[in-house]
């Protein structure tokens, strides 16, 4: 059973072990992340070059040393060469460093879960590595469920969880109101009308009808 975490690695430096396809969609995602990446590989796709000539990403074109990946914070292996696989899981076990092989849970200290992104809002999910491909058929079923407002609707709590701390701050009580409230408002038929008051309006009922419950 793994630990469900979502981690900082904004300019953290890490690594991608690989420079295919596979190697690609892992780079992604550490670039979405703001991470700050190095690739090393013999060879590489001509997206990954592209990436690198417009300074996203440090290219090194050569095959893997022992134990550079200890210098990272996180280490990625995109490769189909076991033996490199392995060297490198090993050197990032021995210095603590967070580790993913791809499609080789044996051999990590994480695995990556599929994504679902609204905005902020991120949904992630995994099968603890039993079964990765069936998260990827779970994630589409979830997206055609999951409405496009999320996204919007998470900014608009945002402001509001801000705006009932600086009221309610000393009053649990009015703060768990306005919450319960909140989640309670049919925000789908708000957010697609053109009424573009509607949420201000509901927004202000909750605030002050909490003060007086």
């Amino acid at each position: 059973m793994y630990y469900p975490v979502f981690l900082d690695i904004k300019g953290k430096n890490c690594l991608v072990i690989g420079a295919g396809e596979v190697a690609l969609r892992k780079i992604e995602g550490l670039l979405s992340s703001q991470a700050s990446i190095t690739v090393i590989a013999p060879r590489a796709i001509d997206k990954i070059r592209t990436l690198s000539e417009q300074n996203k990403l440090s290219l090194i074109e050569r095959e893997y040393k022992s134990p550079e990946a200890q210098n990272y914070y996180l280490a990625v292996s995109a490769t189909d060469n076991e033996a490199v696989n392995r060297i490198v899981s090993a050197d990032c076990l021995d210095a603590g460093v967070l580790i993913n092989v791809v499609d080789k849970p044996n051999l990590c200290s994480f695995i990556v879960p599929s994504v679902m992104a609204f905005d902020d809002l991120t949904i992630a999910i995994s099968t603890n590595g039993k079964a990765p491909f069936l998260t990827k058929w779970i994630r589409e079923e979830l997206e055609r469920i999951i409405p496009d407002y999320w996204g919007r609707l998470l900014e608009i709590a945002y402001q509001f969880r801000r705006d009932v701390f600086r009221k309610y701050n000393n009053n649990p009580q009015a703060k768990s109101r306005c919450f319960r409230e909140f989640t309670r408002l049919d925000w789908e038929a708000i957010l697609s009308g053109d009424d573009e008051k509607a949420v201000e309006r509901n927004i202000k009922y909750i605030m002050e009808k909490a003060s007086v419950d």
